[in-house]
């Protein structure tokens, strides 16, 4: 587990195909993108909104129970809000 001001972050599940992340946000996440594949954001409490670093006119908003698929990038996503949410990356 990784705390830091703003989020905590748990890996709950890894293998040689996956890895699943639970992170606990209330305010700013810093998230870089993967080059090799897309990443899938399942939000299990709470809200927030997700945008492109620099990109700050197109956020999108989400909340418990929306599935976000983020297509593979070398840019940050920038995440604002209170909410947990499971990060998984192929």
């Amino acid at each position: 587990m990784i705390e830091e001001t703003d989020y905590v972050k748990s890996v709950i599940s890894r293998c040689k195909y996956f890895e699943c992340t639970k992170y606990e946000l209330n305010g700013h996440l810093e998230l870089p993108g993967v080059e090799e594949s897309f990443s899938s954001l399942v939000c299990i409490r709470g809200n927030a909104k997700i945008m492109l670093s620099g990109k700050t006119e197109s956020s999108m908003e989400f909340t418990a129970g929306d599935s976000i698929f983020m297509p593979k990038s070398e840019e940050i996503y920038i995440l604002e809000g209170d909410c947990e949410f499971i990060l998984t990356r192929i």
